[in-house]
């Protein structure tokens, strides 16, 4: 199966929240890119559907973020593409990705820069 991917994605759990129709879901994601992620989650989506999420940063702070639901495999999670992104949540994802290349060898410093 090939996949059509415009960004890379990396291994990244991160705590993350997501708004449903009904209630808050905490959930928890496996990989990050700057376009989108993975959200491991147990709790029912609908592709097509544009969730607002807050990410719990290595900081302990959150960075509120809009993606659109592109596929789903029930019971076990959803695939997200990020939506109407400003230019400081693209720094911030841009770091995090930047910190788990770090983690993972790729790069040799990159330090996390988080928009006030």
């Amino acid at each position: 199966m090939r996949e059509n991917r415009k960004h890379v994605r990396l291994p990244l759990r991160l705590e993350t929240q997501w708004d449903g129709s009904a209630r808050n879901y905490p959930a928890v994601t496996s990989d990050i890119s700057s376009g989108g992620c993975y959200v491991e989650s147990m709790d029912p989506v609908t592709v097509g559907d544009v969730l607002r999420l807050e990410f719990r940063l290595p900081s302990n702070r959150t960075l509120p973020v809009k993606a659109e639901v592109r596929y789903c495999h029930p019971f076990i999670g959803f695939g997200l593409r990020f939506v109407e992104l400003s230019s400081g949540q693209h720094g911030i994802l841009s770091s995090l990705i930047r910190q788990a290349k770090v983690g993972q060898g790729l790069l040799s410093m990159a330090p996390l820069q988080e928009a006030a």
